[in-house]
């Protein structure tokens, strides 16, 4: 493989831009004028580190590739030239030049089939498909993966349990993170939290936003608890409850409970209050 692959490189790019975000935070909260400028210096630091490493490979489809010289050509049971979308999110779906990597790389993934996947496959592109907003198809993963990949205690058992054709491979090893997998999978169809913004029911499929849908108590980014109701497409419950003084931005719905996908309105909470909207 001609470096660096896709897999390495976004685990890098993650390293960094993390590494400047912390030092970023840091220093908007140090009162220490001295300590500041040190903090000021380090994210320019890793900034500039950061901007060393070359760029994700991809192809003339806009497809994430496997390495600058190799494409995924055929179906695989991991996803991992595609980290840089989920989990680690340095792809992302809310501008038109990732939305057409998502949307290209996923595409490839079902041309080349599901053959050689094994369970936490389907939990990995039911977490692609939450990414594009495809709520439809990310339950139809899951469910996939909880019928067909898991045991009746509800242990993966990696192979297609029914030979249903959905994978060559019909064995049993128990590994436990595609439950995990699915777990998140779940909640991020909920909720989703991320540099301060949060969104409520981002990837549902059609059904469940015509009936009711409920949770109470996720937590997201910052520690903060949501309970939120979706009744006939209209968000009819909202509530937060701090850890701790916050600033959260609402992002997809109006203050009336209208699907918005442009909207965004900010809310001040302090410590322990539960704010209901």
């Amino acid at each position: 493989m001609t470096p660096n692959s896709n897999y390495d490189l976004a685990f890098l790019h993650y390293f960094y831009e993390t590494l400047r975000g912390y030092a970023e935070k840091l220093s908007d909260v140090e009162t220490c004028a001295e300590k500041r400028n040190a903090l000021e210096q380090e994210e320019r630091w890793w900034r500039h580190v950061r901007g060393k490493l070359p760029a994700l490979a991809v192809d003339e489809r806009g497809v994430l590739m496997i390495a600058p010289d190799e494409v995924l050509a055929e179906s695989h049971r991991h996803h991992s030239h595609a980290q840089a979308i989920h989990p680690l999110r340095l792809v992302r779906y809310d501008t038109e030049g990732h939305r057409r990597i998502i949307e290209a790389t996923i595409r490839n993934l079902e041309e080349l089939g599901t053959d050689m996947w094994v369970g936490f496959s389907f939990c990995w592109m039911a977490e692609l498909y939450v990414t594009a907003r495809k709520g439809e198809k990310a339950a139809e993963q899951l469910g996939i993966f909880w019928r067909n990949f898991c045991s009746p205690n509800g242990f993966h058992l990696n192979g297609d349990q029914k030979a249903e054709g959905y994978s060559s491979f019909t064995y049993h090893p128990f590994t436990l993170e595609a439950n995990m997998c699915a777990a998140d999978a779940l909640q991020e169809m909920l909720l989703y939290g991320e540099e301060g913004v949060i969104e409520v029911f981002p990837a549902i499929p059609e059904s469940w936003e015509r009936r009711e849908v409920a949770f109470r108590g996720l937590r997201t980014e910052g520690g903060l608890l949501v309970s939120a109701r979706l009744a006939q497409g209209k968000l009819t419950k909202l509530v937060l409850e701090a850890p701790c003084r916050m600033y959260v931005k609402l992002k997809g719905w109006n203050r009336e409970g209208i699907r918005r996908e442009s909207e965004r309105y900010e809310v001040d909470l302090c410590q322990g209050e539960n704010v209901w909207l």
